[in-house]
């Protein structure tokens, strides 16, 4: 199961943000993809707190 507030969780989500948009540029649906991009940079912000937080960069580093 995929827990939710999870690195994963948050990579699926943006996925499937970037996905909606596409789908909508390809058949000139324009009304949705600001809301659409919108939700991918929220979710990727979280996406990248998740991992990086976590694991800050430069840390244990060889």
């Amino acid at each position: 199961m995929l827990q939710l507030k999870s690195s994963r969780h948050y990579a699926s989500v943006c996925a499937f943000y970037l996905d909606l948009e596409s789908q909508d540029r390809r058949k000139k649906r324009f009304s949705n993809i600001k809301h659409y991009r919108k939700q991918y940079k929220k979710y990727r912000g979280l996406l990248y707190r998740s991992v990086y937080e976590k694991n800050p960069t430069g840390v244990g580093a060889c």
